[in-house]
């Protein structure tokens, strides 16, 4: 499948990168129906250093299909939609991985523009305050 693909040549660093799309292939063959193994090819379509939004996309479908409903599978679906020009889609995605990281929404006192605020923060925590003319 990837000989096809024209990026498989040696990186900067001198590894080549048709070994790392061989370790992906290869997983998929071990184990098939794993969501977890698609989670990590997706993700490696999604952040490596040549990105596969097509791939990724069809990798993270098996993945939530395969019950790994994570952040994270909606922060690799909002980058596929946004590089395959859907920003609707992809926004939609982006507020399903920010709900489900969300932990404890903070309230806060109305802020005036040009007043500045500061606000602890803490992993998981928004912050929802309303905006004064």
């Amino acid at each position: 499948m990837w000989e096809s693909v024209p990026w498989i040549e040696t990186s900067a660093q001198g590894t080549f990168r048709a070994e790392g799309a061989a370790d992906l292939d290869r997983a998929i063959a071990l184990a098939p129906e794993s969501p977890g193994v698609r989670f990590i090819v997706a993700d490696a379509c999604t952040y490596g250093n040549v990105p596969d939004p097509q791939r990724a996309f069809a990798e993270a479908s098996f993945e939530l299909a395969g019950g790994l409903n994570t952040p994270r599978v909606h922060a690799i679906f909002a980058g596929a939609y946004l590089a395959l020009s859907n920003q609707l889609a992809a926004a939609a995605e982006f507020r399903t991985h920010i709900e489900l990281v969300t932990t404890q929404l903070v309230q806060a006192a109305p802020f005036t523009a040009g007043a500045t605020l500061t606000l602890p923060r803490c992993w998981g925590w928004a912050a929802k305050f309303p905006f004064l003319p």
